[in-house]
This record gives C-alpha cells, structure tokens and sequence, in this order.
C-alpha cells in the first residue's frame, strides 16, 4: 500500500493550512483512500475461474451471432472433457465469452485441474471493491454540467442533429434509480447481478454511483447527459458497498454480448461504460472477454483510475492495450490531481495510457436520491467518452472499433505535452470535432437505414423495458433525412419501401411529412 509520505511536505502543509479551505477535505481523502482502497479483497472460499486454452483465441467471424455460437461450443466442450463427472456438484457458471469457467472445487480438485493441458490458468474468486474513493470537490469548479459543455456535446445536437437516437450505450456499475426524471424512458434493457430475487430486471441503485454515470451518459434533463436520445442497456455488478465479485462482474460483462440470450438477435451495445477497475496492472482476470468485446464490435471504455495522487499508474482493466483509458482534467483542462498516469506494459510492450482524458471534477449529473449532484472521479470522466461515442455510433453506425478509438484520439484537444502522453493521453475529448469526423466518412442514405433497421429489429426484441425504440431512433434521423438531396431522398425512400413488417410505411410517412413541412416553411 503506497502511504501518505510520499507526497511532498511542503505540499501537504499548504493544503493544510487555513488559506487553502480544501486542505483538510484531501488529507482525509488520501488518508481514506490509503486505509481502505482494494485492501479488503476476499477469496471465495472454494470457488475458481478456470480459463481454458482452445476457446480463448476464438477465430474472426464476419456475424457475431457466429462468435457466440463457436466460444459457446468449444467451452462447453473443454467443461465436458475437464470435468468429465456429473457437473451439477460443481455449480458451474459457463463463462464462454472468456473461454472460461466458474467451479466450486476441492483442495483435491483444484490440483488436479490445474494440471489439465487443456486448462490455461484458475484463478480464485474474489469479492472486493471495484469503485476507486471519490475525490473532494474542488469549489472552484461550476455548478452546472460543465463537462458536457467542455466537449461541446450541445453543439452537436444543435448543429448536426446527432443526440445519440438509435444507439445502446452498456453500463456496469451499482445499477441506476428509475424514478429520476433525468434517466426516465432511457433503460433499454436492466439485469441485476448482485441480487439472487427473481426480480432482477428491476432498476436498482444502492448507493448513486451508477446513477450518477448514467446520467452523464445519456441524462435527458439539464443538459447532463452527453447523448440524450441513447438507451441503455444496465446491468448492476456493485452493492451498496460497491464491491462485487469477479465471478458476477465477468458474468454481467458477456451478458453485454448477448441481452436477451439469443445469439441472432442484434440487441448488444456497440460501447460499454466501466467507471470501475482495481489498482492492479498486471492482472489478467478479464484479458480474454474484453478482446472477445473488440472482436463482436463493442468499444470498451474503462475509468483510468483515481490513484495519481502518488503517481498510481492506471490500473486493469483499463491498462489492457485494447481497452480505451478515460482519464480526468479539470475545467481549464488541467491533469486532476487524482488522475492514473500510464505507461502500461505488457509482454515488454509499452503502451500510452491513459488513451483519452475528459472532464471528471465537479461533474453535475443524477443524485440516486433526487436532484442533481457534483461528484469527481475518473469514474464521471468515461461515461463522456461513452457518451461521445454513442453520438459517432449514430452519425456513422458502420464505425468499427478501431475506426471509433482512431477518431477519438485525432480530434482529441492537445492539453498536455505535445503529442500523446502518459497523463493527457492524445488529448481531452471535443465530441464536435469528432462527430463531424465520423460523418464526413459516412455514406449517403446507408447511416439512416441502417439505424432503423437495427431499430425494428430491437423493438421487436423480447423482454427488453423499452417501449418506443424505433419512434425514439425515427424522430432522432428525421433532421438528417428532410435534408437530404432528391436523389438520396429516393433511394432512402425505395430502400423503406420494400419493408414488409410496417415499420418502413410508418418511417416513410414520419420523414415525408417532415420534409414537406421543410420545404413548405423553409425550416
């Protein structure tokens, strides 16, 4: 545990003293965190992630209906061959999404399975805390959403008619309240997986963490959200305590593949917000599943971590090379003084982190209470990013990740030294500039039907808490669409007219009444 003497003396006199009223709030924050902070990790007595070999270089497949379906088989494959006896004593919990399983096993057991040559590693479940302390606030800082100002997320909406419509953000974290009217309507989909009660699809927070990010991501009121026409799909993986275990943590992160359990059905978000993570940077648990994220197209966003007080390098997993690093400046885009640094290394690699830095002090978003309130953290500074890239997701749809991660970084505000950095990243996020990145590089009519495509396919989806998908995702294009020239207007038209199930007849009297007012009034 790294101790309060490191920080320089001279330093810590001057917070203290009364001319700096912020002195005392931080010393207890640093004290606080140094006590408590991933200190209290507790194995599971008996229980283990047993990682196998063959499922975890899962081959590339163009549907990721097909993805699913192949890590599926071959877990359940090397499950039947490791565990040759009846299963049921196990209480096994397939985990296929990383190659991956969870046992309860013997002391006898477990030597044996290790030995397995089908069996790369077993890993002991934990149950810790995941949410790094929160940071004092800093008075100095406004009080309304700065942040999404900062990024000029507004400009966005009002200049390119993009706010995120048609697009589903994930979200791990302590849940999200329902009653808030900030986040009322935008719950696409809600698994508990903390709670053992059959009523697990019910909106729960115990303690606003998650609230709070699910507001800056996609919060309808206020202008506290970054895209205010995005659902989200939540699963709960924290208590009140903010501690879950990893078992749990890698079961909500596959769920994020495949919601409603049916491989076919395109009903996964492409970006997953994580405003958790450990001050380990070494730690491999969930490697394999968030390349297994990458692979099906879902952009992995990770909170850096609030550990630079003491030069805390970012810990996993956002220090995975594949994941996308989100670390916090102020609002005169300064380093937070919490904010992880990088290098991270892996297999002798160095790699930039964190990738992205974006606003995390003072950031006004949901009270899971009622209101608004100011919380810093490099937790409030990734759900900008995840915000940012629902709105890319809906100017251009066909982004892929490496496309989406490409812009991020290029239009990214270079506040640091120049050029990429290990405390700034490439920079502190403009959504404007990236925004019109993303749909300088679309193509024509494609965007449009493609996000009512997608659209009809998850209105039609089961069991999800939605009940407008497509009226939501129709008047959020309907900007785009009245602008379009003849020729595009036409073919857009032609495309929806071949639709048999309805939803193109009603997409083509929405959009030619909103074009026909335009060109009446002009507007």
């Amino acid at each position: 545990m790294k101790a309060i003497k490191r920080l320089p003396a001279a330093a810590l006199r001057n917070f203290i003293m009364i001319r700096n009223p912020l002195g005392l709030g931080l010393v207890l924050f640093l004290f606080i965190f140094c006590c408590f902070t991933f200190a209290s990790a507790e194995i599971v007595p008996g229980r283990y992630i047993v990682r196998f070999k063959a499922s975890r270089e899962a081959a590339n497949f163009s549907k990721t209906s097909d993805l699913i379906r192949s890590m599926q088989a071959e877990t359940q494959s090397c499950l039947v061959k490791v565990f040759p006896k009846p299963v049921r004593t196990l209480a096994p919990r397939v985990l296929w999404a990383g190659g991956a399983v969870a046992v309860s096993l013997a002391p006898s057991e477990l030597e044996l399975v290790k030995k397995d040559p089908l069996v790369d590693s077993v890993i002991p479940v934990e149950y810790r805390t995941w949410i790094f302390p929160t940071p004092p606030l800093l008075a100095s800082e406004p009080t309304f959403a700065w942040g999404v100002v900062k990024t000029r997320a507004p400009e966005v909406w009002k200049t390119l008619n993009i706010n995120g419509s048609g697009v589903l953000v994930g979200h791990l974290d302590s849940g999200l309240v329902p009653g808030h009217p900030a986040l009322a309507g935008q719950v696409f989909r809600f698994k508990d997986f903390v709670a053992t009660t059959t009523a697990s699809s019910i909106p729960l927070d115990e303690n606003g963490h998650g609230s709070h990010t699910a507001g800056t991501i996609a919060g309808k009121t206020d202008n506290i959200g970054m895209a205010p026409g995005a659902m989200l799909v939540v699963a709960r993986i924290l208590d009140s305590n903010n501690q879950g275990s990893t078992e749990q943590i890698f079961a909500a992160m596959q769920w994020m593949l495949d919601p409603d359990g049916n491989p076919d059905t395109n009903d996964f978000p492409r970006v997953v917000n994580n405003s958790w993570g450990s001050s380990d940077t070494s730690d491999k648990t969930f490697w394999d599943i968030v390349n297994t994220w990458v692979k099906a197209g879902i952009v992995p966003v990770f909170a850096a971590g609030n550990n630079g007080y003491d030069n805390g390098k970012v810990g996993v997993p956002a220090a995975y090379p594949q994941s996308c690093a989100v670390g916090a400046v102020n609002s005169t885009d300064e380093l937070a003084f919490f904010s992880s640094t990088g290098p991270a290394i892996w297999n002798k690699i160095t790699y930039i982190k964190p990738d992205v830095t974006a606003p995390g002090t003072n950031i006004l978003s949901v009270n899971f209470k009622g209101g608004l309130t100011g919380i810093s953290g490099t937790s409030m500074a990734a759900p900008h990013v995840s915000g940012m890239i629902a709105l890319l997701l809906q100017a251009n749809p066909a982004l892929t990740v490496d496309e989406i991660f490409r812009i991020c970084r290029e239009t990214a505000v270079d506040v640091g030294e120049k050029g990429a950095d290990n405390k700034f990243g490439y920079g502190r996020i403009d959504a404007f500039a990236a925004v019109k990145k993303a749909l300088d590089a679309a193509s024509g009519t494609t965007p449009l039907l493609v996000l009512l495509s997608r659209a009809e396919e998850l209105e039609m989806t089961p069991g999800a808490a939605h009940t407008d998908f497509f009226e939501r995702t129709l008047r959020g294009i309907i900007p785009r669409a009245t602008a379009l020239t003849e020729s595009e207007w036409s073919t857009l038209i032609n495309k929806l007219a071949t639709d048999k199930t309805g939803y193109g007849k009603k997409a083509i009297q929405a959009l030619s009444c909103a074009r026909r007012f335009r060109q009446i009034h002009g507007e």
